[in-house]
């Protein structure tokens, strides 16, 4: 597998980014935050475009505000109040999102963490990351593994493996932004299909608050839709993401490969489909983009969209929802598969 410095950190660490290539698609990783960095795929016509937005130099990677790339945790999306309780213990996080933890926190999340590469063969790559206990206020050390292998049949395998030596909560998804025209435009004329037949409805600080039907609403997807076609209905949930930012209820089994949305670019035929283990999807149309991208572009509002599998959003306060809690003697284990194709 090839790989080359991309650069360096403050410690003196070499990042570096290793080029996976199978079938007709070529990925890039960093071992920091384990960010994607760029995926390269063929159109109906064979020709070739990066689909996944990102920057051209390691610096803007650092902070990564907007997590382009990388992987969220250690618990992905929110905890409400920026605390939860396990055991009877009750722990306070770091609050980065107005009341709520976002992401993993602010002083040692994943996505700003390096990551011991082991490139297993010229596919497939293996990165380790050792998180101390109480880092952003999360119980115990935890050692993460990441796997990422490309198949021949242009399928990137996402493989999430942690475990832990007290209880503690975890909730890891990819942050990848796509674009499958290849431009830097919006992503209206995609299309998106999603196998849910509801959403977790959100409050105002973007934390659920029940199970909501997607029939006659601009969440409902079952069919293949244009992402523009409804995104800007005055409906509450859309004013309260300033765009999609929701989670979709796609595998409550949690079902492996299970699959559960597909996104299509008609003009240029690129399709991605989503398969998972997880139980949601939060779709996300980068509703707050504005900052300098790849190729000296400036990167807008709804130049992209996330497709996040992972469990739900508080989890840890939400007993009825399927639990995040890890244990001494247990493996967190999750997959998510994203294949390329063309229609």
């Amino acid at each position: 597998m090839k790989s080359t410095v991309f650069g360096k950190l403050p410690d003196g660490k070499d990042v570096r980014i290793f080029t996976l290539q199978n079938g007709d698609v070529t990925v890039k990783i960093l071992n920091y935050g384990a960010v994607i960095q760029s995926m390269v795929a063929p159109d109906r016509q064979g020709n070739l475009a990066d689909i996944i937005l990102g920057y051209d130099s390691f610096t803007p990677y650092i902070s990564n505000p907007t997590f382009m790339g990388a992987v969220a945790g250690r618990y992905a999306n929110r905890i409400a109040n920026g605390a939860f309780e396990l055991d009877g213990k009750r722990y306070n996080l770091a609050r980065n999102n107005g009341p709520n933890s976002l992401h993993g926190g602010i002083n040692k999340p994943l996505h700003q963490a390096w990551w011991e590469p082991w490139t297993v063969d010229d596919h497939t790559l293996e990165l380790t990351h050792k998180s101390k206990a109480m880092e952003d206020g999360f119980p115990g050390n935890v050692n993460f593994k990441i796997t990422y292998s490309l198949s021949k049949q242009n399928e990137l395998s996402i493989q999430y493996r942690a475990e832990t030596d007290e209880p503690t909560v975890i909730n890891l998804t990819n942050h990848s932004y796509f674009n499958l025209s290849g431009k830097n435009q919006l992503i209206y004329d995609h299309e998106l299909m999603i196998d849910s037949q509801e959403i977790l409805k959100l409050n105002e600080y973007q934390i659920p608050i029940n199970y909501m039907p997607v029939t006659g609403t601009p969440y409902d997807f079952s069919e293949p839709k244009q992402v523009g076609q409804d995104i800007h209905a005055q409906h509450e949930q859309l004013k309260i993401g300033n765009g999609y930012d929701v989670n979709w209820v796609v595998n409550p089994e949690m079902k492996p490969k299970k699959h559960v949305a597909s996104l299509s670019h008609p003009r240029t035929g690129r399709k991605l489909d989503v398969f998972t283990s997880e139980p949601g999807i939060q779709v996300y149309t980068a509703n707050y983009l504005d900052h300098p991208g790849k190729g000296g572009q400036h990167y807008q509002k709804h130049f992209g969209i996330c497709l996040e599998t992972q469990h739900y959003p508080d989890s840890p306060n939400r007993p009825e929802f399927p639990s995040t809690v890890l244990r001494p003697g247990e493996v967190f284990q999750s997959e998510t598969i994203f294949q390329c194709g063309v229609v």
